[in-house]
């Protein structure tokens, strides 16, 4: 570890190491799971866009954003490897749930170049959430 890392990591204030600490438990646990056989995972991958509630307030959204900032140290590739879209907004959505937050599960796509590209994002009521901070050309898919 680099030296500007122990003097970033002293300015962390103690609540959100213990955050940390617990996102990188669940992402953990998320990459175990989506080990098992998919038919075991089919209601927990499926978006539940009905039970989303409504967009969130600033107390709300500052929780969100705290949440957000966490998962992308928690999960870069400094500290875990092959930590994909999916496996962020499935722990997102776990450790927002536990403060009241219902979020629904987001897949979409687009074309570069003639290649197609996924990606999974969560959305509580309007507000997008996105680990990754990537732009919002990915076109979500058609929920039945």
């Amino acid at each position: 570890m680099r030296c500007e890392d122990v003097r970033r990591a002293a300015t962390v204030p103690f609540p959100d190491m213990v955050e940390a600490v617990r996102l990188r438990v669940i992402l953990t646990a998320v990459s175990l799971r989506l080990r098992l056989p998919q038919r075991w995972n089919r209601r927990w991958l499926s978006s539940r866009p009905d039970r989303a509630e409504p967009t969130p307030g600033p107390e709300t959204r500052n929780k969100i954003e705290r949440f957000v900032r966490l998962t992308r140290i928690v999960a870069s590739p400094r500290f875990a490897r092959g930590m994909t879209c999916l496996r962020r907004s499935l722990a997102l959505r776990c450790r927002l749930s536990r403060f009241g937050v219902r979020a629904g599960l987001v897949y979409g796509a687009r074309k570069v170049e003639g290649r197609t590209q996924a990606h999974a994002w969560l959305e509580v009521g309007a507000l997008k959430i996105d680990s990754y901070g990537t732009d919002s050309s990915f076109s979500p898919f058609q929920r039945p």
